[in-house]
């Protein structure tokens, strides 16, 4: 679980240092002449009920899985916006997992209504039911006029998802915090446990969590949440890719399209489709040169 400390702090943080309005991940500047994989996904932020706004969230990959921090100030939204999760998105072995934290400042001086919603691609995927648990802590950070967070009933604050889909609801509504002066107000909640236990549908695509509540103004929210998945091993399926897969030899390349057709290209250029060799035989095929 990430700690109150680091977690108060991180708005904070933004708000002394000048924004890029875009995700800040952690980058190879310190390794000069490498180059580290990335995986970008989208936050979906909607306000007062307008259009939802899609946000770019950048993960980069290292020895410890994948790490997605930045923080985005929305000047027409008057918000702020942070978040810091490490993510190990293979469900192999232990199973994946994600932990961090996610931060919202309402920059006004009135109440308005915020949800906000991120997905973390699986791979491999889990192709039959999956098992899933984890905990919560949302975190309320006032100001010297105190602060409130509200959520009327049907709603929660925190939803784990999976493929869009919710699968656990936690802090549910009716709910409410705060205080009248400067400080914070913490609620703790978790789903299961031993984790992870909760059987839940199977992963097609991406786990998931949205936030959803109403926040006083000049205050912010957290939430620290860790996240776990699981499943049998037999269900583990990995992601179809989009791009021929390219099998190098010797003397050829072998091509292999999604439609099952294969292709071999020499190492001069030519390009030949459907060409076979078999007891003397070459069948028919258009070679580009």
């Amino acid at each position: 679980m990430i700690t109150s400390h680091v977690m108060t702090g991180l708005i904070a943080l933004v708000l002394a240092v000048p924004s890029t309005h875009g995700s800040n991940p952690e980058s190879a500047i310190d390794h000069p002449g490498t180059v580290r994989a990335r995986i970008t996904t989208t936050m979906i932020l909607k306000v007062d009920g307008e259009e939802p706004r899609r946000l770019p969230v950048v993960g980069v990959v290292g020895e410890n899985g994948v790490r997605f921090k930045g923080d985005r100030r929305v000047d027409d939204l008057q918000l702020v916006l942070a978040w810091d999760w490490l993510a190990d998105l293979d469900p192999r072995g232990g199973g994946a997992r994600i932990a961090g934290v996610l931060g919202l400042l309402n920059d006004t001086d009135r109440d308005r209504r915020f949800e906000v919603r991120v997905d973390f691609p699986l791979d491999p995927l889990i192709a039959e039911s999956a098992r899933i648990g984890g905990t919560v802590r949302a975190i309320l950070v006032m100001d010297d006029g105190g602060g409130r967070v509200d959520l009327p009933a049907g709603e929660s604050l925190f939803t784990a998802l999976i493929d869009g889909t919710p699968v656990r609801r936690l802090h549910p509504g009716p709910i409410a915090m705060g205080g009248a002066r400067a400080g914070t107000a913490v609620a703790d909640a978790s789903f299961g446990a031993p984790y992870p236990s909760l059987e839940s549908p199977a992963v097609h695509d991406a786990v998931g969590m949205s936030n959803c509540f109403n926040l006083s103004g000049g205050d912010q929210l957290q939430f620290g949440c860790e996240l776990m998945v699981a499943g049998d091993p037999a269900d583990f399926i990995r992601r179809r890719s989009t791009d021929p897969v390219r099998i190098e030899d010797r003397d050829r390349r072998i091509v292999i399209d999604l439609d099952g057709r294969p292709r071999t290209k020499s190492r001069r250029g030519g390009v030949s489709r459907n060409s076979r060799d078999h007891a003397g035989e070459r069948g028919p095929g258009i070679v580009l040169d």
